[in-house]
């Protein structure tokens, strides 16, 4: 059985940024990275292209847990659509 599966569009100039729960609840202390710090960098980047963007978020990452993550959940993927 073939069934209709659901589309979603990306207008021109946007990204779509999935998150792990890794990088979300990525820690420095009892502090989590959290959501609202996904949002701010995606929101914030310069990025010109997807990977940079992924690479923009994983070294926030870093930067937030002043160490390189251990855990293996940290992973961030984005799509761009630039015309």
């Amino acid at each position: 059985m073939i069934s209709d599966a659901p589309m979603a569009v990306l207008e021109p100039g946007a990204v779509l940024l999935l998150a792990s729960r890794g990088i979300v609840e990525a820690k420095c202390k009892a502090e989590e990275f959290g959501l609202q710090r996904v949002k701010d960098v995606l929101q914030q980047s310069k990025a010109a292209d997807a990977k940079e963007l992924c690479v923009s978020v994983l070294d926030q990452v870093q930067q937030f847990m002043r160490t390189a993550p251990k855990h293996d959940d940290v992973t961030a993927l984005a799509l761009a659509r630039n015309s």
